[in-house]
């Protein structure tokens, strides 16, 4: 699958309100407590890929992000696979993977027809939203992000203050200040 999105720093109370108002449902409110792993022969910051474990109030998951496809977006192939059980971690320390960083996060997801908008208030970093579509098809790349935008136009956002950054390089670009 291929996730298009759209991450833009804003605090998130006007946000909220504007998904209220544009009949937006609030799909769930949750913690993410994210992992992210180094392998041990290819360097992810310099292949600009991701290998995470997502840990939440009730599901762990790994997930898998590719190489962004343009500077517009965050647009990127992700793999996510949902496990029941914990053992993860041990197994990746086992194949000699190191862990890269944490992300901790208190996330409220909510629906707008078919996007999905994350409001993250990020541990030792501060609040973004994020708009995100899943589609199969990398050729509708252009279709897909021109609707984000418009739909983060509608909420009286300005999509061309979008970050490609992601919340793990944000946190070490912090820390090494």
């Amino acid at each position: 699958m291929i996730e298009f999105e759209i991450k833009i720093p804003h605090a998130i109370d006007p946000v909220r309100k504007a998904l209220k108002r544009a009949g937006a449902k609030l799909k769930k409110k949750d913690f993410n407590d994210d992992t992210y792993y180094n392998h041990p022969d290819r360097d992810f910051k310099v292949t600009d890929e991701a290998l995470r474990i997502r840990k939440t109030s009730n599901s762990t998951s790994l997930t898998y992000k590719g190489p962004k496809f343009d500077e517009r977006s965050k647009s990127r192939e992700e793999i996510d696979i949902k496990f029941e059980e914990d053992g993860l971690a041990t197994i990746l320390e086992r194949l000699s993977f190191t862990i890269g960083g944490q992300v901790y996060k208190d996330r409220e997801t909510w629906i707008l027809d078919d996007i999905t908008i994350t409001l993250d208030k990020v541990r030792d970093l501060g609040e973004y939203i994020e708009f995100e579509l899943v589609s199969p098809e990398k050729a509708k790349h252009e279709v897909i992000i021109n609707q984000l935008r418009s739909v983060i136009s509608g909420l009286g956002l300005d999509p061309d203050t979008q970050i490609t950054t992601s919340y793990l390089e944000l946190l070490q670009m912090e820390q090494s200040s």
